[in-house]
């Protein structure tokens, strides 16, 4: 009996805790930018119907690993744009929901990982390793 009680009390627990990783598409549509040096900015639409473009970006980022276009820096002297559509997709690495693009005639599954920085959400595109600092942080446009 009393391991019954254990059970279904850690059954409970385990399924009534909202994950504090969970994300909603509300939470990510809307206009998103990142900065390069100087003044350059990058941005990305998320828009609601599941689509989202990107402009101003820094070339040679937004390939598979496996495209000779791809670079391991940001290469913000040769400026990008990408369209496609995007997903909410459980990232096992992060052991959180990130948003994923699938960017037009290009790469399937780029993936935006959602973080906070000084109070507001931010999501960030690995360039090369996650370890490393080569990435880029969009965070809310908020002009």
């Amino acid at each position: 009996m009393r391991l019954r009680v254990v059970l279904v009390f850690l059954l409970l627990a385990a399924t009534s805790c909202g994950s504090p990783a969970a994300l909603s598409p509300s939470e990510v549509v809307g206009s998103w930018v990142c900065s390069g040096p100087g003044t350059k900015s990058g941005e990305l639409t998320i828009d609601a119907d599941g689509t989202f473009t990107g402009h101003n970006l820094p070339g040679h980022v937004f390939y598979s690993v496996f495209s000779n276009q791809r670079a391991d820096t940001a290469d913000w002297s040769s400026l990008d744009s990408i369209r496609g559509t995007w997903r909410l997709d459980w990232n096992e690495q992060s052991k959180q929901t990130a948003v994923v693009l699938d960017i037009h005639e290009r790469f399937q599954g780029a993936q935006l990982i959602p973080g906070e920085r000084n109070g507001a959400m931010e999501l960030t595109y690995f360039i090369a390793d996650p370890d490393g600092d080569q990435y880029l942080a969009f965070h809310r446009n908020t002009n």
